[in-house]
């Protein structure tokens, strides 16, 4: 049971089942496994995995363009489940393609799967973001770890009727999708509204981001006692202005995305797609590290920034062991190790965009649409260059070939450098860490903080665990609005939470709230417990 509500309770299980049979025929697509064979010139796979990734993209256009229109599309259960029909049409289309050598139904086959690919990209984004880094974190990991545990069984099964079988998992992605009773609008419209009605910083920042608990409370001090605010900087113009203020991101973010997802597609080529690939290998490896990056990040969510350092480490050293091993029997080991250390990138890159996605971006959806638009069109760019620059020829030219490979990897290192350099990575990387509240077993190790004393100064009050939840958020400037939609609860509930807040404070509004919290829990108020609750 523990280890349920660790995952966001039973919705939470549903999301990593159903979005897990989603990245499971992701895989499936790197494994040729869509296609029973791999067609006359062996080369078919390949495209139908660059075309899928390259005819999501209008998807993500178009909800950059109109997403409104695209999310009440999700509200009903009619378009969830004809798309993810059409993900199966189109699967099944790749299967025939594959037997028969028939370019129509690869044509076919890539429209329908790339209009699958983009709209539930989209649509298991919004639910991973949804509770910004703290959903995300399990729900991501949890996915990627039981993808592979769908995919085993039909590994064992002869071609045909494995590829029939993985283009079943659209539909069963869609099946979790509608239980869950998920909108991709439903959740955003009033966070909207809400963000642009917030105009500090502070007001971007989620309960669910471990922030130290001192920094806000001094912003919010300095609120209170009325100090002049810093002079804004001068605000960005053009495409600066659209990423930064609109969908909450940084260039050098974008920057580091499209190094590595290029470099990505470029060995995915040599990978999964060579003469001397084992796609299946490859995924297998990458199932691997995500169940035991999810049994990390599950059960030490504190250790959480250690996990993607050290993932993003083995990716470089794998990336440099490729051109010495290329060739020999140990050419998989490599392979093994880059598609590990993705796996860490690739979870990262989820989790610090649904984080920005819930706290910073004024369109969650369209954040979600973006980062994808820019992951999908850079894998497709990195599938191409492989074809064109490898092709299935790998042995002809092995120096041409170390010297791609040494390229690929360089740049690889600068886009990691790029990602930790950048703002948000910055930021997500140190809030990593759980709160007191949620891991009483650090406080000895950290000392007595402000973030201690006011946990204790909350349950001296005598507040429930859920009037302390409302309590946070209170003291960080949310609305009410804000709270509903951060804890998944009705606003008539946080206005209750809110009055036994007030009585149990013996306060008549926020400012009030604020004032004893700070006053009660400042180093220089040392009185017992009984003093700061009025006890006797």
């Amino acid at each position: 049971m523990q280890g349920i509500n660790r995952v966001g309770g039973a919705n939470g299980v549903k999301a990593i089942v159903g979005s897990g049979f989603y990245w499971a025929w992701f895989d499936a697509l790197f494994m040729s496994a869509l296609f029973a064979t791999g067609g006359t010139d062996g080369l078919m796979p390949e495209y139908g995995a660059i075309a899928a990734f390259a005819l999501s993209l209008p998807v993500f256009g178009l909800v950059l363009w109109r997403g409104d229109v695209v999310g009440k599309l999700f509200e009903g259960r009619r378009m969830t489940v004809a798309v993810a029909v059409a993900g199966t049409i189109g699967s099944l289309f790749y299967t025939v393609a594959g037997m028969a050598n028939n370019w129509g139904a690869f044509a076919g086959g890539a429209l329908l799967c790339g209009l699958f690919m983009g709209m539930y990209n989209m649509a298991w984004g919004m639910v991973y973001c949804k509770d910004g880094a703290k959903s995300a974190t399990p729900l991501i990991a949890g996915a990627f770890a039981i993808a592979p545990l769908l995919d085993a069984p039909l590994l064992f099964m002869i071609p045909e009727a494995r590829a029939v079988f993985f283009a079943l998992f659209p539909l069963a992605s869609s099946a979790l999708f509608v239980a869950m009773g998920h909108s991709l609008t439903r959740k955003t419209k009033r966070r909207d509204a809400t963000a642009n009605a917030q105009t500090s910083e502070a007001a971007f920042r989620p309960l669910t981001d471990t922030m130290d608990v001192e920094s806000r409370l001094d912003e919010s001090l300095a609120k209170s006692l009325g100090r002049p605010q810093t002079e804004p900087a001068a605000s960005p113009h053009g495409m600066q202005a659209f990423l930064t203020n609109h969908l909450g991101v940084s260039a050098m973010l974008i920057g580091a995305v499209v190094l590595v997802m290029s470099g990505f597609g470029y060995l995915q080529h040599l990978l999964s797609f060579s003469t001397q690939a084992d796609g299946i290998g490859v995924q297998v490896a990458r199932g691997a590290a995500a169940i035991v990056m999810f049994c990390l990040l599950v059960a030490r969510p504190e250790r959480s920034s250690a996990v993607f350092r050290v993932g993003f480490l083995i990716m470089v050293a794998g990336i440099m062991m490729l051109p010495f091993f290329f060739g020999t029997d140990t050419f998989l080991v490599s392979g093994a190790v880059i598609i590990a250390g993705y796996t860490a990138f690739d979870m990262f890159i989820w989790v610090a965009f649904s984080h920005i996605a819930h706290t910073r971006s004024k369109s969650p959806v369209k954040t979600v649409a973006f980062i994808r638009f820019v992951a999908n069109a850079a894998t497709a760019l990195g599938l191409v260059c492989g074809v064109l620059l490898v092709g299935q020829e790998e042995g002809a030219n092995p120096l041409a070939f170390f010297q791609e490979t040494t390229v690929v990897g360089y740049l690889v290192v600068i886009a990691i450098v790029m990602l930790l350099s950048s703002e948000e990575s910055a930021e997500l990387l140190r809030s990593a860490r759980p709160s007191p509240a949620q891991s009483t077993g650090m406080v000895g190790a950290m000392g007595e903080t402000s973030a201690e004393r006011m946990e204790a100064w909350l349950d001296g009050i005598g507040l429930t665990a859920r009037e302390k939840d409302v309590a946070d958020l209170l003291l960080q400037g949310r609305t009410q609005p804000w709270i509903a939609e951060a804890l998944g609860i009705s606003e008539n509930t946080v206005g209750t939470h809110v009055r036994h807040i007030y009585q149990k404070a013996e306060v008549h509004d926020r400012q009030q709230l604020l004032d004893l919290a700070l006053s009660s829990i400042s180093p220089e108020s040392r009185e017992p417990q009984s003093t700061i609750t009025g006890a006797t």
